[in-house]
């Protein structure tokens, strides 16, 4: 019987981004397989943060993996979604969410299209230190929506976590 992790790829690792990978990590519930950002840099420094995934700065170079977090500021998604959409290895199942709480999961449109399940989860958490984020996060309200076949086991993954999850 295969114990084997989900793999997980994250797009944007800042503060967020860095520390929900980390605390999935920590809690054996994900591998954090790829970690996407503007420069190699910022993403050699999660990586040594989350302690696993390999560093990346390129769409294409992107692995396929059964689950995607969008972690990219709010006025990067549209974007994002459609560099995902265009040359990222997608699949039809993969899950693909991201935190915004000022946006839907319909931004996700494009990921969508290609039949992946979409969701928005937005932790109602401040997360201005990761450091102090993977200490605090446990009882953080976890609002979501999105596909039904998407909500389950993100809401698995964040009460995994500590998170007190909540259907908008």
């Amino acid at each position: 019987m295969s114990t084997a992790r989900p793999l997980i790829n994250i797009i944007g690792a800042g503060q967020l981004g860095q520390t929900l990978a980390r605390l999935w990590q920590d809690n054996q519930q994900l591998q954090v397989q790829q970690i996407l950002t503007r420069s190699l840099e910022s993403a050699q420094r999660a990586h040594q943060f989350i302690g696993s995934g390999e560093p990346c700065c390129r769409v294409s170079a992107l692995k396929p993996a059964q689950i995607w977090l969008i972690a990219t500021p709010d006025r990067e998604l549209t974007e994002t979604a459609s560099a995902l959409a265009h040359d990222a290895p997608i699949n039809s199942g993969d899950l693909v969410f991201h935190c915004s709480g000022a946006l839907s999961s319909e931004i996700l449109a494009p990921l969508q299209r290609l039949g992946a399940l979409t969701a928005s989860v937005h932790p109602i958490h401040s997360f201005a230190s990761p450091t102090s984020s993977i200490l605090s996060f446990h009882g953080s309200y976890c609002a979501s929506e999105g596909d039904y076949q998407a909500l389950a086991p993100l809401h698995e993954l964040f009460e995994g976590i500590g998170g007190r999850c909540f259907k908008l």
